[in-house]
């Protein structure tokens, strides 16, 4: 897997010889990776990655509210809200 990030579920399924649901299931849930841009990454990010989303993201509020004091006024943030649908 960290070999190859481009793998495929049904490969890693028939060398292990379980279904392609067991292997989602440890992928997502046990190993907590997602798939983005054709490419499995880790949910989770490092402390390190953290602060430097943190660093980067303050960076670009401040060339930004220096551009335009009201900026900050415009922000709208959210809470991540799931819905099932029956």
């Amino acid at each position: 897997m960290r070999s190859d990030r481009r793998v495929r579920l049904r490969m890693l399924a028939m060398k292990v010889v379980v279904s392609v649901e067991t292997v989602c299931t440890i992928f997502h849930d046990r190993l907590r990776y997602l798939k983005v841009c054709l490419q499995w990454v880790l949910k989770q990010l490092t402390d390190q990655h953290k602060e430097l989303r943190m660093g980067l993201a303050a960076l670009q509020h401040l060339f930004r509210y220096h551009e335009d004091p009201n900026f900050l006024e415009r922000i709208v943030t959210g809470y991540e809200s799931w819905c099932p649908h029956y």
